[in-house]
């Protein structure tokens, strides 16, 4: 199982995600902007990160500028509901960042499990 951060300035929809997560047997810790994102990567290591594009303060492109600078491993789940996905701009965004999926809001439990499952190391 992995160790995942979710970020996300939405408490009810954060704790949700975490309970499915948990639920799933993953570890799973919160952020509600970036910046506490950002301080969380100095001091853990997380297998994914899960990351909201519209939070207030410190957003999710923001986010992803610095974490592809200084946090190289970990990958990253992009998630937004407020958002056109399927424009070339953002798409080519995510590329750029090396986001490696993107969730539209609302998903399904299904969907986010599956995308983890997807990110995360197999083992033997």
């Amino acid at each position: 199982m992995g160790k995942i951060l979710v970020a996300d300035d939405n408490d009810l929809f954060r704790k949700t995600i975490r309970r499915i997560l948990e639920k799933a047997g993953h570890s799973v810790e919160e952020a509600s902007d970036g910046q506490s994102v950002l301080q969380l990567l100095g001091r853990t290591a997380f297998d994914i990160v899960l990351l909201d594009i519209v939070m207030p303060g410190k957003g999710g492109i923001e986010t992803l500028l610095e974490l592809n600078v200084s946090n190289k491993d970990v990958r990253v789940i992009v998630m937004t509901g407020r958002i056109d996905t399927g424009t070339t701009a953002f798409q080519t965004l995510c590329r750029r960042f090396k986001t490696e999926k993107i969730l539209t809001k609302p998903f399904t439990s299904k969907q986010l499990l599956d995308s983890v499952n997807e990110l995360l190391p197999r083992k033997n």
